[in-house]
């Protein structure tokens, strides 16, 4: 009787282990209307915590340089100041926490663009930089080893282009890249690491295709993939952790697709998961803390009335059971200024001292840059900021997160007089 007690336990023990392994969302989730009530072939890029939806063709303003902002902890959408042009089927990155929307497509008679504009979040401005070579729509564009790899897309004569620009952000300077090995446009594009993936599309024949293409950054060479298990066109491809998710689209057996098909970069395989709650292509995605959030996108090709005004999302990123490891518990001590300060200057230096196996921080809400916190010794950093000043109190907030998704808060009120 002991025995079958003890392998009881032993077996309830492990039945209850397992679903902490690849533990994932078992359906998408409906969370509510996009601003503008609905828009197509537009960007959704995140940054900082918050995922930015920039132009696109919108079902009331037509094609538009809006840029709205949704914060994923709060449900809460923010508008803030537009692109300095209109613009539709252009393409968008993320680097040193600025947003470079590049070319694209207006309805000016000038149809396709050149031109680069970069989103600075802490001021809340656009700027220009150096314009793309060549004129075009419809392209993708993705980061790797600091550079912006512009890919494929329509050029001004409506036919495809197997052209590769890159752009250095740091020296504003464009340079060729390694052509790819097909003309494509309205493909699905990724990265990770020194790799930039370019998942299905239409070629010049308008053949909507199932292939992958990889480029090689560290040697600008474009090898083939495994075949995607559905062709697909105006699809997304996000990234999460070591996987890349292709969402949505549209091929010429289905339509309208809603399908996920999940490429798994070490192992070089196919699987899929749950489906979306609404078939959609030309729309925005873009990932945060594991979860897969899509926006808006169309359902019907030319048909204004086909809009789809929802976004929803699912989480991917696998729980996994705790660590056996023991980190050492987060602490925050902020060294200066003292508690109650009364200061007569609108800035201030903010130095605090950060302990723990620290994987992100937080400051009134806004993740700090990486330059802001220096290394002092194993698991001790320093955090030293300039912080403006209203007139009146001020309420300071730091946030520690450590890999288990630990937290610490710690807060200091300074008064300027």
């Amino acid at each position: 009787m002991k025995m079958r007690g003890w392998l009881f336990w032993i077996l309830f023990f492990f039945i209850l282990t397992l679903p902490f392994y690849g533990l994932t969302s078992e359906k998408w989730v409906q969370m509510g209307t996009i601003p503008l009530n609905g828009r197509v072939n537009f960007k959704a890029v995140e940054l900082n915590g918050k995922i930015y939806l920039l132009g696109g063709l919108s079902a009331e303003k037509g094609i538009t340089n809006l840029v709205d902002v949704y914060d994923p902890r709060s449900n809460a959408w923010i508008s803030v100041n537009p692109m300095k042009e209109k613009k539709t089927n252009f393409a968008a990155s993320v680097y040193q926490e600025k947003i470079y929307v590049i070319g694209g497509y207006r309805e000016d008679g000038r149809f396709f663009m050149n031109t680069v504009e970069i989103y600075d979040p802490e001021r809340n401005t656009w700027s220009k930089g150096k314009p793309l070579p060549s004129r075009r729509g419809w392209m993708e564009s993705a980061v790797s080893n600091d550079k912006i790899y512009v890919i494929g897309g329509r050029t001004v004569d409506f036919h495809n282009t197997n052209a590769v620009e890159i752009y250095d952000p740091i020296q504003d300077e464009w340079s060729l890249g390694p052509t790819l090995k097909e003309s494509l446009y309205n493909f699905g594009i990724a990265s990770f690491k020194d790799k930039i993936f370019i998942f299905g599309g239409v070629d010049e024949s308008g053949k909507i295709l199932d292939t992958l293409y990889i480029l090689n950054t560290r040697i600008n060479s474009w090898t083939k993939g495994a075949h995607l298990p559905t062709p697909r066109e105006n699809c997304q491809a996000v990234l999460v952790g070591e996987k890349i998710y292709i969402i949505g689209g549209y091929n010429d057996d289905v339509g309208n697709l809603a399908s996920v098909d999940v490429y798994d970069i070490q192992n070089e395989t196919w699987d899929s998961v749950t489906p979306m709650n609404t078939p959609r292509w030309g729309f925005g995605a873009a990932t945060f803390d594991g979860t897969i959030f899509v926006f808006g996108g169309g359902q019907d090709f030319g048909e204004r009335s086909a809009f789809v005004k929802t976004y929803e999302k699912l989480l991917v990123e696998e729980i996994k059971p705790p660590k056996i490891d023991v980190f050492s518990p987060l602490s925050i001590e902020i060294v200066a200024p003292l508690p109650g300060t009364v200061v007569s200057s609108s800035k201030i230096i903010l130095v605090a001292d950060l302990k723990g196996n620290i994987e992100r921080v937080y400051l009134n809400g806004k993740r700090v840059l990486k330059q802001d916190i220096r290394w002092l010794a194993n698991e001790i950093y320093q955090l030293r900021v300039e912080i403006p000043l209203n007139k009146g109190k001020n309420l300071i907030s730091i946030e520690v997160y450590d890999s288990e998704e630990n937290s610490v808060r710690q807060d200091i009120e300074i008064i300027r007089k």
